[in-house]
């Protein structure tokens, strides 16, 4: 076998084109997904409410500081000196010009060593300070073994002053205690008549202060005969000149306060009224009171005791029946004549409770009536009459006392009759 021939050469490549860019467009395909393939997040549920919860704060976000400018103060320069002897001149110079200004400030100049003093406050120092000079502050020394302050030698702290006291307050005088209030007064006085709290009271005094020859009568139907006569109409027809004899109980009171009379202290209080248990009656002028009785007053004892008197009121009275008389004619009981009244027109009747008798008060009474009579002396009131029982030994008298004269009336022989002068 023979060898064989090597491979013809490869042909030549053809010649290249220059490279061109070319742009291909490349198409992509989606498949469509699934509608119940997308997986859509939820939101969030909401915060419930919760009332009054504060809300966050927000966060503090810290800013650094900004860094703080530095200054420099410039130096001066130190001076040049060209020659010795000028420097010091110049200090001679600085201290006689800061001398010159410390004394036109009077401020005296600081010590060698000390500190300059501070500056002066807004609130000045008081004058009543003591002045204490200004003394270098010592140094510590550490080698000191006791750690107290080494002064030099040529200087010593002077005396500590004494120190000032604050002068003792001044005691106020001793305020004079005022008096303890004095006590209420107490005990029987003497009041004008009210009518809305004595008259049933009166009328009580009349009846239980009857003559014992009418004593009979108070256990009988008819014993308002007696304050009929002795006791209403004088409460009615003359108020202004009754006067009462108040126990000081103070029961009354509603009514209204009043000033004693009598006893009056220097400074007479008001007093409550209490329960009568005397009184003082009677007119200034007995014929004006005759008038207002048969006018005013006999209208109204026809209604309790119409004419004739019953035979059962007859023989009740029995010896007593002139009070029926007495009771329906004014002019014959009260009326004595143009030689009495005209002199003596004034009459008064006076009654105390067995308990409250026979201790002045009758007396007191007829004081304060007759000063109260007396003030109508321009009505002609110049004197008082006054008819006792003639078997009424003790209260004649009484009335002999108290100034009265005995006078015989024509015609009234069986009263006992007193007169006495005003003023």
């Amino acid at each position: 076998m023979g060898t064989p021939s090597p491979p013809p050469p490869p042909p030549p490549p053809p010649p290249q084109a220059p490279p061109t860019t070319t742009t291909t467009a490349t198409t992509t395909t989606v498949e469509p997904v699934p509608v119940s393939a997308i997986k859509t997040p939820r939101p969030a549920p909401p915060k419930p409410y919760v009332e009054n919860e504060p809300e966050p704060e927000p966060e503090k976000v810290e800013l650094p500081e900004s860094p703080k400018p530095v200054y420099v103060m410039p130096q001066r320069p130190a001076p040049t000196v060209e020659e010795g002897g000028e420097e010091e001149e110049n200090k001679n110079r600085n201290k006689k010009e800061k001398e010159k200004e410390e004394k036109l400030d009077g401020t005296p100049p600081p010590m060698k060593g000390s500190t300059p003093p501070p500056a002066q406050a807004e609130t000045e120092v008081s004058e009543l300070a003591p002045a204490v000079p200004l003394v270098e502050e010592p140094k510590t020394s550490s080698s000191s073994p006791s750690g107290t302050a080494a002064l030099p030698a040529d200087i010593s702290l002077p005396p500590s002053p004494p120190p000032t006291q604050a002068p003792a307050p001044a005691t106020p005088p001793p305020t004079a205690t005022p008096p303890p209030p004095p006590p209420p007064p107490t005990g029987p006085f003497i009041r004008p008549y009210d009518s809305t709290i004595d008259f049933y009271d009166c009328l009580e005094i009349c009846h239980q202060t009857a003559s014992p020859a009418l004593q009979p009568l108070l256990l009988t139907p008819y014993k308002s005969l007696i304050s009929s006569i002795y006791c209403k109409p004088y409460l009615l027809f003359s108020p202004s000149t009754a006067f009462i004899l108040d126990s000081g109980s103070g029961s009354h009171t509603a009514a209204p306060p009043v000033t004693p009379l009598y006893p009056t202290p220097p400074a007479a209080a008001p007093r409550t009224p209490g329960k009568a248990v005397g009184y003082i009656l009677g007119p200034a002028s007995t014929l004006d009171f005759i008038k207002i009785y048969k006018s005013d007053y006999l209208p109204l004892l026809d209604v309790h005791y119409p004419p004739p008197p019953p035979p059962q009121l007859l023989e009740t009275l029995g010896p007593n029946s002139w009070l029926l008389d007495t009771l329906f004619d004014p002019d014959g009981a009260m009326d004595l004549g143009k030689e009495i009244l005209p002199e003596y027109p004034a009459h008064f009747l006076v009654d105390i409770l067995p308990g409250w008798a026979r201790s002045g008060w009758g007396a007191a009474l007829l004081r304060v009536w007759e000063e109260k009579v007396a003030r109508g002396r321009v009505r002609g009131v110049r004197g008082v009459h006054v008819g006792v029982d003639p078997g009424n030994e003790a209260a004649w008298r009484w009335c002999a006392r108290m100034g009265f004269v005995e006078a015989k009336v024509a015609g009234r022989e069986g009263t006992r009759w007193g007169l006495k002068k005003l003023g």
